[in-house]
């Protein structure tokens, strides 16, 4: 059942052909799961290719609610913003 949802967000990457190739989007969607716990760089998804593409394809793939970006934090301490009930 996952393979079958996988295959039909890749399936859909040729909607937006007009905006960003789909290749781009193909290799973020199957790259991004290795980095996962690690600091994302352009450069271990495909060396070839230059990061400006990537980031679009990443950004999109984020506007979709495909992935998600997590920004590091030092963590050393309690978020000022949390709201207690």
């Amino acid at each position: 059942m996952r393979r079958n949802i996988l295959a039909t967000y890749q399936d859909d990457f040729a909607k937006y052909s007009k905006r960003l190739s789909a290749e781009y989007l193909d290799e973020i969607f199957r790259g991004t799961p290795f980095m996962l716990g690690n600091k994302f760089k352009y450069s271990a998804i495909n060396k070839q290719i230059r990061f400006e593409p990537l980031k679009k394809a990443l950004n999109l793939l984020c506007k979709a609610r495909i992935c998600h970006k997590v920004w590091s934090c030092s963590a050393n301490g309690v978020p000022n913003n949390i709201f207690l009930a």
